[in-house]
């Protein structure tokens, strides 16, 4: 302000002013209201700030200040009384060649009474100032209280103005949407989401202002290219007459949550639409959850059984130890599996498969146990219906077979009769014809002997009479019966032993019926070529191999191969004519040893079969070539290799070793196609 507006503004309280105003350099650094009066009472200069406080003056303030101002002048020195009336200070200004200041002002060089140099103080804005400062303080205090209140939340927190603009974010929110609080402070939601993310937190935003009520709803929002959900609590601040100022918010990640709810939900309607019955237990027992399935097999509502024990199933026809084991397995933490008669509620009873496990909390320990149960009584039903049509089927098989052999043996013998000649001359017509009947008679006998063996072996009543016995002697024999059978249709019969097998526990009559049954098949089905029968010791077991040069088997029929009345071909033009028993008898009786057959095949590059005894224990050692692999001249994996020739022992003593009784002599080509095909 220039100097002529200060005079306009301050009205005289003297004489008139001299030419220069007093201490004006001081005037300008002085702080607040500063000003300076001459001798006679006039202002003589001002601070910029005094406009106002001369503006308010009254007129007997100016009375009291000109009192003032002679007393200072009488005695020179501040009057505290001025203190009174302008809450500030007042100083004489005095004449002096120093130069020296008083009071902060700067003095003439004369000796006489100058003026006064004041500071004066509004004594009503200035404790309306202070009360401001002291407001400023206390909401400066507060916005720090809430800033470390919001930034010790685990959840998202923000405070936004009646505009809608972010004025305190706590850390977790900066950390979501990858901003400094700089960045996102006074900034709407439109300069920090999609507009349409924006607009939905906006609008949420302006209910809770206009309802002034909090809400509670669920977002869908990306945070650092994830998308998550998060559950917001938005409420309004409101001020002394409850008109709203802004808002407060809190936003919680529930998307972890959200996908286990999923996946509860999921996993109880799977509970729910499972066609087993299942129920939930607690620890001890008591039950929490059943399923409609529940309901339904048992009877129970489920009203009636929850909170109550799984013991109300329990039909009395199993012995306490079942219990007991069933819950020593569970409390060890193992699923336990088992069969039950179970009770309903109206006391009929069923049999039920059922598998008990526990339930493990997040730290690893059992919280429960989920039981599933199967009815399976209508499956043991049909089971056992079936059981009864087998024994029916067996029984009726053994008796017809026993019928059949009686009137076939006296065919047989009288054929006999008729063929060599003791009941009249035959001549050589007569003879073909006999000789055909007889070899008929003598695939029906082995029929019926097949039909019969196996009724025996599905009844259980087949039995083995098992001793130590020379695996490679036995098989060396069977092979020289066969040779001539084999030679005839232009095969090549050969045998390679493994020399180091040792002696075997077996029932050789019934092991002999599954190396004959094995090699005439293979004599059966391959017009020429070979067939190599070896054996060879893999670690614990005795393994036979009878491998030829055949068609091979069409590999979708390999698994079906040993089973009961299974045969290649069916129809009219199939080839084989038997019951389909051979195989399966063969099975069997290799079980019934604790051993093991099987197949392997390939169309065009013939057949091998295995079948693999046990070793008695003090002679299992380990084998000198590793498994898969082997060893020359004895156990070829190759289809196509030919076979080694092997030497052939005396007869007589393999007979000995083996006390295998001489079985008839080999049929002819025709009487193999005829006669052999019952073992397919």
């Amino acid at each position: 302000m220039t100097k002529a507006g200060e005079d306009e503004l301050c009205a005289p309280l003297g004489a008139a002013a001299p030419e220069e105003p007093l201490g004006w350099t001081a005037l300008s650094n002085m702080p607040d209201q500063s000003n300076a009066s001459g001798p006679h009472g006039r202002w003589e200069a001002y601070h910029p700030a005094v406009t106002g406080f001369v503006r308010t003056r009254s007129p007997a303030a100016r009375k009291e200040a000109e009192l003032l101002f002679e007393e200072m002048a009488a005695q020179r020195v501040p009057i505290a009384e001025a203190l009174a009336i302008c809450n500030g200070w007042l100083v004489p200004i005095l004449g002096s060649n120093s130069g020296t200041e008083r009071g902060g002002a700067a003095l003439e060089t004369s000796s006489q009474l100058q003026g006064l140099l004041g500071e004066a103080f509004d004594r009503r804005a200035r404790t309306e100032s202070q009360a401001h400062l002291r407001l400023a303080s206390a909401y400066s205090q507060k916005t720090r209280e809430v800033n470390t209140l919001l930034d010790s939340l685990p959840a998202l927190a923000f405070l936004k103005d009646a505009a809608f603009r972010y004025v305190a974010v706590n850390r977790v929110f900066c950390e979501a949407l990858g901003r400094c609080a700089d960045d996102v402070m006074a900034k709407t939601d439109f300069e920090l989401f999609p507009r349409a993310v924006a607009t939905r937190f906006v609008e949420r935003d302006r209910q809770v202002m206009a309802d002034r009520e909090p809400i509670r709803h669920e977002e869908t929002v990306e945070f650092g290219g994830e998308t998550r959900t998060v559950l917001v609590i938005k409420a309004p601040v409101l001020d002394n007459d409850g008109k709203p100022t802004g808002l407060i918010g809190v936003g919680f990640d529930i998307t972890e949550r959200k996908r286990m709810e999923q996946e509860r939900m999921r996993l109880a309607a799977a509970l729910e639409s499972a066609g087993e019955a299942i129920f939930i237990t607690d620890t001890d027992g008591n039950i929490q959850f059943v399923n409609p399935a529940f309901e339904h097999l048992t009877g129970y509502a489920r009203e009636e059984v929850i909170g109550g024990n799984p013991r109300i199933l329990k039909s009395g026809c199993h012995e306490a130890e079942l219990y007991q084991n069933l819950w020593g397995a569970l409390l060890r933490g193992e699923v336990w599996k088992g069969s039950l008669r179970n009770k309903r509620k109206d006391g009929s009873l069923f049999d039920a498969d059922q598998t008990i496990a526990p339930v493990r909390n997040g730290q690893g320990r059992a919280s429960g146990f989920v039981a599933v149960i199967r009815d399976v009584t209508e499956r043991k039903g049909m089971l056992r219906t079936l059981q009864q049509a087998v024994m029916v089927k067996s029984e009726f098989t053994s008796m017809v077979s026993h019928e059949l052999r009686t009137p076939l043996t006296a065919i047989k013998e009288a054929i006999d009769v008729v063929a060599d000649g003791t009941a009249g001359e035959v001549n050589k017509h007569q003879a073909d014809f006999l000789a055909l009947a007889k070899r008929n008679v003598d695939r029906l006998h082995r029929l019926i002997n097949d039909t019969l063996e196996f009724s025996k072996l599905e009844r259980g009543e087949f039995r083995l009479e098992p001793a130590d016995h020379e695996l490679n002697a036995l098989a060396s024999e069977i092979v020289t019966q066969q040779r001539l059978a084999a030679n005839k249709q232009g095969l090549r019969l050969e045998f390679a032993p493994d020399g180091e097998l040792p002696p075997v526990r077996m029932d050789a009559d019934r092991i002999s019926q599954v190396l004959i049954n094995l090699i005439t098949n293979a004599i059966r089905y391959c017009e020429n070529g070979w067939i190599e029968v070896s054996t060879q010791r893999l670690g614990s077991e005795a393994i036979v191999k009878i491998q030829d040069s055949g068609p091979g088997i069409p590999a979708e029929k390999l698994e079906n191969m040993f089973e009961a009345f299974f045969q290649l071909s069916t129809g009219p033009g199939r080839r084989s004519g038997g019951t389909g028993l051979g195989l399966a008898i063969c099975k069997k009786i290799v079980e019934l040893h604790g051993g093991r057959i099987w197949v392997e095949s390939e169309l065009g590059r013939g057949s091998a079969f295995y079948f693999a005894l046990r070793l008695p224990e003090d002679d299992s050692k380990p084998d000198r070539a590793r498994e898969g692999e082997a060893r020359p001249g004895s156990f070829s994996n190759s289809m196509d290799l030919p076979p080694l020739k092997a030497a052939r022992p005396n007869r007589n003593a393999r007979l000995a070793a083996i006390g295998h009784v001489k079985p008839a002599s080999p049929l002819s080509r025709s009487e193999h196609e005829e006669n052999e095909s019952a073992y397919r």
